[in-house]
């Protein structure tokens, strides 16, 4: 840039001799008075770019690329934080699927030890039912066995009574309708409960 500026002065010292000469002026000479003047301007304009690199140009580059660096930073980091919300959402995800199979696990095995107990008790009462009809199959079979004992063991003392009683004495064909009677009768008093359930 310091090289291109003293040219750039020097073609438009050029150009403006050219436009005064096309006008009919007498053109000064290209180096008279405004030489120093041109030098002190280089000077100037050659130490405003020093200090304009150095207090303006240098400390605008320094903000801006640590600007630059704070937003690839961010950038970064925002990366990092939308990978690492990602991987807590999976593992998040993971988890809860897991823990639905072990609610559905638990579930299915309270409903089978549901069933089972259902099955067991239904079994148990079953067998429960079963051994009350057997217990009460059997008591009826001994009442009833008692029953018949006790009613030939009554027909036969009525039998042998009718018996000595003929022996004794001769019997009319009255007399003995009225013997058979009387047995018929003793043998349905016989079959007839008592209060304590025996046949009396």
């Amino acid at each position: 840039m310091r090289r291109t500026l003293p040219r750039s002065l020097w073609l438009a010292g050029v150009v403006s001799a050219a436009a005064r000469a096309a006008d009919g002026a007498e053109a000064p000479p290209l180096f008279s008075d405004s030489v120093w003047t041109m030098v002190w301007t280089i000077a100037v304009f050659g130490v405003l770019l020093v200090v304009l690199k150095r207090f303006v140009w240098g400390p605008l580059l320094d903000t801006l690329q640590r600007r630059e660096r704070f937003v690839e930073s961010s950038i970064a980091s925002a990366r990092n934080q939308q990978r690492e919300a990602e991987a807590r959402l999976k593992e998040y995800t993971d988890k809860l699927a897991v823990a639905g199979e072990e609610a559905q696990a638990i579930v299915a095995d309270a409903r089978r030890d549901a069933e089972a107990m259902c099955r067991r008790m239904s079994e148990e009462s079953a067998a429960e039912a079963r051994k009350l009809l057997d217990d009460a199959q059997e008591d009826i079979r001994r009442a009833r066995d008692r029953a018949i004992k006790q009613i030939h063991d009554h027909a036969a003392d009525l039998a042998a009574e009718a018996a000595g009683q003929i022996l004794q004495r001769e019997i009319s064909a009255d007399r003995h309708r009225e013997l058979i009677g009387e047995a018929i009768e003793g043998l349905g008093q016989l079959g007839e409960p008592t209060d304590e359930g025996r046949f009396g």
